[in-house]
């Protein structure tokens, strides 16, 4: 405790010093091949979970003298998808990711935000790679001609991007951003059950547990809140 004390006060007024809320949109496209229902009936196959949009809002701090951030978010993902023959399935993914922002180009430049009020160009001062750890809990429909079954888990997670802040005023941003995130076992609960259970739909088969992986493009919206 004698350690981590100072430091989390030192932690603490940065972040009273380098602060600025984030607000999040975006579009994700997703894989998950186990979770995808085949009809064997006539070998048709359909995706899930779909495409589907996001939103969040973060509260980002860095540290003095080096240009690495860090973004606490709280993230919503929705995605739904019609299945023919069967009715709508559903997901809504709910987050808690620790994105982590290097300036590859100004690491150790003098740059306070906003990037831009600096001297440098726009991409020396505002380019960045992310590393995103996170953990979601995911809750899944199923609603078949027979059954209604809502079910949820929790899966961890791990996120690598890119992005690049854009300057509109002194206290806001406009970031550009896209990357891949991985669940190496993502679980959507009695999915594989109730396709299963619903006779009337014939012969399909899918499975609860599945690798996703995200490929995902948004903008943030930066607001300063301190100086």
């Amino acid at each position: 405790m004698k350690f981590n004390l100072p430091f989390l006060g030192f932690l603490l007024i940065q972040v009273s010093l380098h602060a600025q809320l984030g607000f999040h949109g975006g579009i994700q496209f997703t894989n998950a091949p186990e979770w995808n229902i085949l009809d064997r009936s006539n070998n048709r196959v359909t995706e899930l979970p779909g495409t589907g949009w996001s939103a969040g809002i973060d509260y980002a701090f860095r540290l003095p003298n080096t240009r690495i951030e860090f973004l606490p978010e709280l993230h919503f993902a929705a995605y739904q998808a019609d299945v023919i023959d069967l009715g709508d399935l559903d997901a809504r993914f709910y987050s808690g990711f620790l994105n982590v922002n290097v300036y590859i180009l100004d690491l150790k430049g003098d740059c306070d935000c906003p990037t831009w009020s600096k001297s440098g160009n726009t991409l020396t001062k505002g380019l960045f790679l992310q590393l995103s750890p996170g953990y979601s809990l995911i809750y899944g429909n199923v609603k078949t001609t027979e059954v209604l079954y809502k079910g949820r888990s929790t899966n961890p997670s791990l996120a690598l991007g890119a992005g690049l802040d854009l300057g509109v005023s002194k206290r806001m941003t406009i970031t550009p951003y896209a990357g891949v995130r991985y669940f190496p076992n993502a679980i959507w609960p009695g999915l594989e059950e109730s396709i299963a259970r619903d006779i009337s739909i014939g012969d399909r088969v899918t499975h609860n547990e599945s690798p996703l992986t995200l490929i995902y493009a948004g903008i943030r919206i930066g607001v300063q809140i301190h100086r």
